[in-house]
């Protein structure tokens, strides 16, 4: 009887790293998704003469796209998101793509947490 037991513990914790590896590959999914859609939305220009952090629509740093203030609430809206969590989602992501390489590429091949890399 041991042996079954073992075998279905073998079984529940196979199935559980596999839904995990496919909610890994969804968020990372999702991720994309946002970088895209800012790519499909871009905002003005940066005033470089402007202080970073008292620019408006600049949503990650320096050398990041900006995205067009309205199609914030419509992928917040789309991802069950408040307007302020998804401008958070959205500046995440493409502060990733555009200025975090490494790291990007990193969380594209599953190797880092999704989660982990935007509090970077």
């Amino acid at each position: 009887m041991a042996a079954t037991t073992t075998t279905r513990e073998e079984q529940v914790i196979a199935a559980a790293r596999a839904t995990r590896d496919a909610i890994t590959g969804l968020e990372v999914e999702l991720l994309l998704h946002a970088v895209a859609w800012v790519e499909l939305h871009p905002g003005d220009e940066v005033d470089t003469s402007v202080e970073w952090g008292m620019r408006e629509l600049e949503i990650a740093g320096d050398g990041a796209p900006t995205v067009d203030e309205g199609a914030v609430a419509e992928f917040a809206l789309a991802i069950g998101h408040s307007t302020d969590s998804g401008r958070r989602y959205l500046g995440d992501a493409v502060e990733l793509a555009h200025r975090l390489p490494r790291i990007w590429k990193r969380v594209l091949s599953g190797e880092v947490a999704v989660w982990k890399a935007r509090r970077i």
